[in-house]
């Protein structure tokens, strides 16, 4: 796992919103290749006290890279920041162990 405390890494996201499907891709695929695994997990997302990017709070996307395939999902979660943070990590892990499910071996 791992975190970057800062709005944004050049190394992984362009220029442009970073609370948005093209930014979690970016970053899912970005992450891949920096740590040169097979699967790259990335979550983006406003959980408040305010808006980002135009995004309402509780906005997550949630991308998954495996391969050349790379497959962002956008939820809208309810509740305080932490709620939102914890529920965000939940789907990230349920997505993460679906795939895994679903890739051969």
């Amino acid at each position: 796992l791992h975190s970057f405390p800062t709005r944004r890494s050049s190394d992984l996201v362009r220029e442009g919103p970073v609370v948005c499907e093209e930014a979690a891709r970016q970053m899912a695929e970005g992450v891949r290749k920096l740590f040169n695994s097979d699967i790259g997990l990335a979550t983006t997302g406003v959980a408040g006290p305010e808006p980002q990017d135009d995004q309402p709070v509780g906005t997550v996307w949630i991308a998954l890279s495996i391969g050349n395939d790379t497959e962002a999902r956008r939820y809208q979660l309810p509740g305080d920041p932490e709620s939102v943070r914890e529920a965000a990590v939940q789907r990230a892990l349920e997505q993460f162990e679906a795939a895994l499910h679903h890739t051969p071996a």
